[in-house]
């Protein structure tokens, strides 16, 4: 008895056992193969499944072109070929269909397709980013930007990236479309892996939403916290033209004749003691201080910008660009301590216009911009700018700025030129004319980058920044005209094509020769203020993409 039963516990598993391993190589057989048992002159009877390699749907689904073509038996891939014991001998032909497993994967991998497609027509991501760990050879000290003037040439830069996500929630048939911008920045002086600080300087750069084509074709309208800007100087990290970081919203339209006009209104509040101010009270319901906002004051800013595209667009084109802003800040009290007083902070204002021409797709990739505005009041000082140099009413609005920029790049077979530079006058509002805050400044850079086989650039670049003040050198009481030059020598490795083609892997030797007036327009004790040479070596990798 005990026998029986024992023997039927073993039979039953074995039995359990051939199921489970049939299916499962019947699963694994395409449509086509055929599984033969045989139990003819053999002492262990078998069953050989043969059955072509089984396809990659994970890597067919996530490459595009055709799908993977499997390779037939014996025509360099192995066949799968696996045995199965059975109890006992018997010989059987079976033909193995599986087309509704099959077609059930093949619905999957359409689902899947749906959803890449979903994903690559909603959603888009870009990046800006640049990181460059530097040394300076002369002391082993961390490299240092040589910075004269703001903006600067680039080439000596720390690091910085932006990460942006965008997403289109909505979408119709009328080709109304809404968007959603949300871009953080991180700025590259707080590495973890370089000050082993768990911290970081984060930003929100662009949080807002736009629609598009809203009741007529061409129409835009968005709001919320954006970087609102044009064209830039690459070599110098500068907007000369339209730049603002602003809090608001605005309305366009930009037309089928290639016309854009946009409007925008926004407001900032910066904390600091021009705009805002918190102050300790006697709390009278309870023992003790409290904090209560004392000064509170918002600057409103306007923009208007209208740009005319010209020239075929798969040819030369031109654009041509008019721009303005207008700046306004009302009064406010300002409480001064030791003694305690208030003081009246004055409402006040400013302006600017300016111009843009430019002319791209020459020469391959070639393209060709150049800047000119004038402001006065506010805006002379820019939009997240504390007014120096204010009159004896408090008020900035006999400051002026003027400004010329250009920005090119020659994109020719074997080289590329990058060029870029500007002059500016500014005077602030306190109306001395012979003021060390007043004068011109400037400067030029350009870089010129080769190409050997198909990844080396061997780049050099050269650059020069000077500021003559209005007034005497408060060390050597004489008008003198600063200047730092600096030459780059830019061995790097590129991927891809074209003038700014990214990302890119260089080494970057960069040496500053400081003049005497250079060096004395840095404060007292600054390293820079005794270096008639500083030295500067970095590997820099940088990035720029839009998926």
């Amino acid at each position: 008895m005990r026998r029986t039963l024992a023997l039927s516990v073993v039979l039953a598993a074995f039995g359990v056992s051939f199921v489970a391993q049939a299916q499962e190589s019947a699963e694994e057989v395409s449509a086509g193969s055929s599984l033969s048992v045989s139990g003819e002159g053999v002492s262990e009877p078998s069953v050989e499944v043969r059955a072509e390699p089984a396809r990659d749907r994970a890597f067919e689904w996530q490459q595009p072109g055709p799908s993977v073509q499997t390779a037939p038996s014996g025509f360099g891939v192995a066949a799968d070929v696996r045995s199965v014991p059975l109890s006992e001998p018997v010989h059987v032909e079976v033909e193995v269909e599986i087309v509704e497993r099959r077609h059930a994967a093949e619905d999957g991998d359409g689902a899947g397709q749906k959803v890449l497609d979903y994903i690559g027509n909603r959603f888009w991501f870009a990046s800006y980013g640049r990181v460059q760990p530097s040394i300076n050879p002369a002391d082993g000290s961390p490299g240092r930007q040589t910075r004269l003037v703001v903006p600067s040439p680039r080439v000596d830069e720390g690091s910085y990236v932006e990460l942006t996500l965008g997403y289109v929630p909505y979408r119709d048939d009328r080709g109304v479309e809404v968007e959603v911008v949300t871009t953080l920045a991180l700025d590259g002086e707080k590495l973890f892996h370089f000050d082993g600080n768990w911290d970081a300087n984060l930003a929100v750069r662009n949080l807002y939403v736009e629609a598009r084509n809203l009741w007529i074709d061409g129409l835009r309208l968005w709001a919320g916290s954006r970087m609102y800007r044009g064209d830039d100087i690459y070599l110098l990290d500068f907007w000369p033209l339209d730049n603002l970081n602003t809090y608001g919203g605005g309305v366009g339209w930009h037309g089928k004749t290639r016309t854009n006009i946009d409007l925008h209104f926004g407001v900032n509040r910066l904390t600091n003691s021009y705009q805002y101010q918190v102050v300790e009270v006697v709390d009278e319901r309870f023992v003790g201080e409290r904090e209560v906002v004392f000064l509170d004051r918002q600057r409103f800013i306007a923009s208007l910008k209208v740009e005319q595209l010209f020239g075929r667009e798969e040819g030369v084109q031109f654009k041509a660009k008019l721009y303005g802003e207008v700046h306004a800040i009302g009064e406010g009290e300002y409480l001064q301590t030791q003694p305690e007083s208030v003081k009246k902070l004055p409402s006040d204002n400013g302006w600017l216009v300016g111009g843009q021409f430019g002319v791209s797709n020459f020469l391959g990739e070639s393209f060709a911009n150049v800047f000119v505005k004038y402001a006065g009041g506010l805006a002379a000082y820019g939009e997240m700018a504390i007014p120096f140099g204010v009159s004896t009413d408090l008020k900035a609005a006999d400051a002026r700025q003027f400004l010329f920029g250009v920005s090119s790049g020659l994109d020719f077979r074997y080289v590329n030129v990058l060029l870029g530079g500007y002059v500016r006058y500014f005077r602030d509002a306190d109306g001395i004319e012979e003021d060390f805050d007043d004068g011109v400044e400037g400067v030029w850079n350009v870089r010129i980058a080769g190409r050997v086989g198909r990844y080396f650039a061997p780049g050099i670049e050269l650059s020069q920044q000077l500021r003559r003040p209005n007034g005497l050198s408060p060390v050597t009481q004489t008008q003198d005209m600063g200047s730092i030059f600096k030459l780059s020598l830019l061995p790097a490795v590129r991927f891809g094509e074209g003038l700014l083609s990214r990302p890119e892997i260089r080494l970057n030797y960069t040496v500053s020769f400081l003049n005497e007036a250079a060096r004395n327009m840095f404060p007292e004790r600054d390293r820079l203020r005794q270096a008639e040479v500083v030295h500067f070596l970095g590997i820099a990798a940088e990035w720029w993409f839009n998926l």
